[in-house]
């Protein structure tokens, strides 16, 4: 019977910062983080479609670009407000049931972007996206705490290189490809793609086993 190594022990593979070969092992050889891996990257990609979208949507309703403004201060306020209370959340709870559960109502408020037809409901695009950055407070600390629970501590000297290199691919590429897919089907269409996308992240996550540490006494 086959028995799984400790990723620590001297017979675990050798990784190098930097490379992209070890990027590529990284992902081939950790199942579960390149399942957190893969979630991440739907769902930044789903943000880029977002984002495309109320700008097309505000330029059309207000031809102005101080709307565009409003809603970006609306997206970077929450991350000030409510992060460090989001800290001490992911260090109480299960932070895979964060992850899932920020997931899903971000598919579900999302949605709600759909019923802006007029001028008259220009401040539910704000109140919206203020909501939607509030989840994501909630998310993106649990979702690099969960890290060390799934690499070891060689794989853990890469990840960050991983993750960044991750965030500037999807940067472009969900950008371009949130531009096109807008320009072609329309702002409301790249509204329902996010959705998808938050409901396929949480449904990957879903898969992901996440290792307990056991919690040192206070």
């Amino acid at each position: 019977m086959r028995t799984k190594k400790d990723p620590e022990s001297s017979g675990s593979p050798s990784y190098s910062a930097g490379h992209f070969s070890s990027y590529l092992l990284l992902l081939r050889q950790n199942r579960n983080y390149r399942r957190y891996w893969i979630s991440g990257c739907i769902s930044q990609i789903g943000d880029w479609f977002n984002y495309i979208a109320i700008f097309v949507l505000l330029s059309k309703l207000t031809g102005s670009g101080q709307a565009v403004s409003w809603f970006l201060i609306a997206k970077y306020l929450p991350p000030a407000v409510l992060g460090p209370v989001a800290g001490v959340i992911a260090d109480k709870f299960s932070r895979k049931k964060i992850l899932i559960t920020c997931d899903l109502m971000r598919a579900g408020l999302v949605l709600a972007y759909l019923l802006i037809r007029s001028t008259d409901y220009v401040w539910l695009v704000y109140v919206l996206a203020f909501i939607q950055e509030s989840i994501w407070t909630f998310y993106h600390p649990a979702r690099q705490a969960t890290v060390p629970n799934l690499c070891s501590r060689e794989e853990l000297s890469i990840v960050n290189g991983l993750s960044g290199a991750s965030w500037s691919v999807m940067l472009a590429f969900g950008a371009a490809l949130g531009g096109f897919f807008t320009a072609h089907f329309g702002w409301q269409a790249a509204i329902l793609a996010d959705c998808c996308s938050f409901l396929l992240s949480a449904s990957v996550m879903l898969t992901v086993l996440i290792p307990q540490r056991e919690k040192r006494p206070t």
